[in-house]
């Protein structure tokens, strides 16, 4: 998960900063378990992250394509 992430909108990711806080606090220990609810995409908000998000970089809707450009940029395996 370190090199991962997930694109959600920002109320959705006020749920994660949450987790976190009262991880911080001691109020949720290591050995809790959590669940969050991220409901909305950040497709849905694009501009609150534009700043942050560098190029965007279209692709057609073919797989092959959408695989070549991961590839190239180096996102996936060769």
């Amino acid at each position: 998960a370190r090199e991962e992430g997930l694109y959600v909108e920002p109320a959705s990711a006020g749920a994660i900063a949450a987790v976190a806080q009262l991880k911080a606090s001691g109020d949720i220990k290591a050995t809790d378990k959590v669940g969050a609810l991220l409901t909305a995409s950040g497709l849905k908000d694009p501009d609150a992250t534009a700043a942050v998000q560098g190029e965007l970089v279209t692709v057609s809707g073919d797989v092959d394509a959408v695989f070549a450009q991961l590839r190239a940029r180096k996102l996936i395996p060769v």
